[in-house]
Formats: C-alpha cells, structure tokens, sequence
C-alpha cells in the first residue's frame, strides 16, 4: 500500500510538470529543454541548460550500463557451465553485439517499439500466470508498513517515467495541439502506468514473495516460458541500446569540430566505458536508484520548477516547494540506494 501511494505521487509529479514544460512550449514556440531553459533570465538558464545536459548524457550513459547489466541476467543462468559461464566474457560480447547496431540507420531499428511493448505484456502475464499456479507460500509480504526502501523506491520510479527531456518535441508533434490536450494525454497515460506498476508490483510479490531480487528476470522459472521472456528482453536491449546512444552523440554532430567520424569514434569510446562500468557495477536496482537520483534534481524539479517560476508564472510557492523537493529526495536517494526489504519486513503493520 505505501508503494503504491508512492507511486501515485510520482505520476502526480510527473504529469503537473509535464504540463508546465507543454505550457512553456507553446507560449514560446520553444520546442527543445535545452532551448526552453535558455529562456530563463540571466545566468540562470545558461547554467540550467549545462545541468540538463549533463544529466541526460550521464542518464542514457547509466541506462546502457543497466543494459549490459540485465543482458549477462538473462544469459548467465542459460549457460551455467562452459567458456561462457563469466560475467566479463557475456559483457564484452553483449557489447560487440549492440556497437555495431549503433552505426545502423535507425529506420531498420523500427521493431524495437513493437518489441518492446509486446514482450513487457507478455512478461506482466507470465508473472501473473506464475502467481496463479505457483504461488509464494513463504513469508508473507508486507501489506502495509515502513521502512527506508520507500525512498528507493520513488527514485526508481522516477527514473523509470521520467519525460520531461521528451515533452517539447512530443507536444510539437501533437495532432491539433493545445496544452489542455497535451494534458489530458499526460494525465491518462500516467493513470495507466500507475495501474500497471502497481498491478505489476503486487502479482510479482504474490509470485515471488517479498525478497524478489533487483531484476525479476532471475526469478522466473528455466523452463520455455520463463527462457522466452528473458530472450526477448535481450532482443528489446539489442533494439533500445542505439537509441539511447543517438542524443549522447548528437551535440557531436552538430558541433563545428565534430562530425560524422568524430561522432563514429565516441559511439565506440561510449560502448567501451559502458563495457568497463559493467564490470564493476553488478546491482541493477542501486544502479537504477541512483540514476533516478540524478535525474530528479535537474530534470524532473530544478527545470519544470524554474520554467514554473519564470516563464509560465506558476504559483511561486508551489514550484519552490517542487525545486525543494527535489534536491532533497535526491540526497536521500544517493545515501539509500537499497531496497531495504528486511525493514519493511520487520516495521510491518499487515502482512
């Protein structure tokens, strides 16, 4: 109950915040974050823009990490014995097989959307299914209680819904465009994730009771089914992972001393260091927490919040309060990265 009324708040957030961006964006015709945070007078905007700069490349850096990271989950547990049962190996050659689709021409990468959606849908039904058929008979959730992992928790969130960087070119792109439209979309897709995290949060802990590892794909079973779900995610990574490179690249395609070769080199440099981070960094849901961490501060609060201030003259209370927030969640996020289950576990009210 206290997830879900997390995750309530943070579609909250999400969407009023969204709304302010598609607010500044039409009044403006400024159709880019960068662009918009620009406008903000004084130093202010130029050091914003900086900030949201480097927090989307560090953010799409740290998601080709987690990439890496699930690939060698979904792989590991297929060839337990052999030359292929090490973490490093499957690491480069997760790499060596997602570089070269980095210099594909994305119009051949179209299926990935498909993919993508298809196979979440078939993974939330396979969960369901294990939840019916086999339910946890352990230890029994935490129906409601307490405990530090609520703060992991909304930074994975945020990480996880966060589109503020996409609302300009997506509200420029809106079929008879108006904020109140953009509004209503916002609010209704936001209204659907909520049901499917939270729909998604509780079936897994049915199934899989409260120490589900950071990575669900480890918990599902090894036979064709639980195989099938964990072999199209590594097809949903092969898909998403050039797309995540392209806006890390793109300032080098258009710089004046960059290019098309320069930006050949860094595709590779990025893939490289990715592939070095993954050696080390093993937990995907610290990985996630702190990424989410990162990302709230500038992204989700300082920009919409400052954009509040100064361009849409929103209440000035309200958007210092959201500004406030923010640095202060992702402080909290940064100390507690863990999920802190036994917490939860021993402060617990109903189980």
């Amino acid at each position: 109950m206290p997830g879900a009324v997390v995750q309530a708040f943070v579609m909250l957030v999400m969407a009023e915040t969204c709304c302010i961006v598609a607010e500044a964006c039409e009044k403006y015709q400024a159709f880019d974050i960068g662009k918009l945070v620009r406008l903000i007078p004084g130093p202010l905007g130029s050091v914003t823009e900086c900030l949201c700069n480097l927090v989307i490349w560090v953010g799409m850096f740290m998601c080709l990490v987690g990439y890496m990271i699930v690939s060698v989950d979904i792989v590991l547990p297929m060839v337990s014995s052999g030359p292929l049962d090490s973490r490093v190996v499957l690491i480069m050659i997760s790499t060596a097989c997602c570089l070269p689709l980095c210099y594909v021409n994305q119009q051949y990468l179209a299926f990935s959307s498909f993919l993508a959606i298809a196979v979440n849908i078939y993974l939330v039904l396979l969960v369901a299914y294990q939840f019916l058929v086999s339910p946890w008979t352990g230890e029994p959730s935490c129906t409601f209680g307490y405990g530090k992992g609520i703060v992991s928790l909304y930074s994975t969130i945020m990480m996880a819904v966060v589109m503020q960087m996409c609302t300009p070119p997506m509200y420029k792109t809106l079929e008879h465009r108006s904020v109140a439209r953009f509004r209503k979309v916002v609010y209704t897709s936001y209204s659907f994730l909520f049901l499917l995290f939270t729909g998604f949060q509780t079936v897994a802990l049915y199934a899989f009771g409260p120490l589900v590892p950071q990575d669900i794909l480890v918990s599902l079973p090894g036979n064709v089914a639980g195989n099938a779900a964990r072999l199209g995610m590594l097809g949903v990574i092969l898909g998403v992972y050039p797309i995540m490179m392209i806006p890390m690249v793109a300032p080098i395609l258009d710089a004046e001393w960059g290019g098309k070769s320069m930006a050949s080199f860094t595709k590779a440099g990025i893939a490289v260091s990715g592939m070095v981070v993954a050696f080390f960094v093993t937990q995907l849901g610290v990985l996630n927490v702190i990424n989410g961490s990162f990302t709230v501060v500038i992204i989700v609060t300082l920009a919409p919040g400052l954009v509040g201030l100064y361009l849409v003259e929103k209440n000035k209370i309200m958007m210092r309060l959201l500004i406030a927030m923010g640095a202060v969640t992702s402080i909290l996020g940064f100390l507690l990265p863990e999920n802190y289950v036994g917490d939860v576990q021993r402060a617990c009210f109903w189980k």
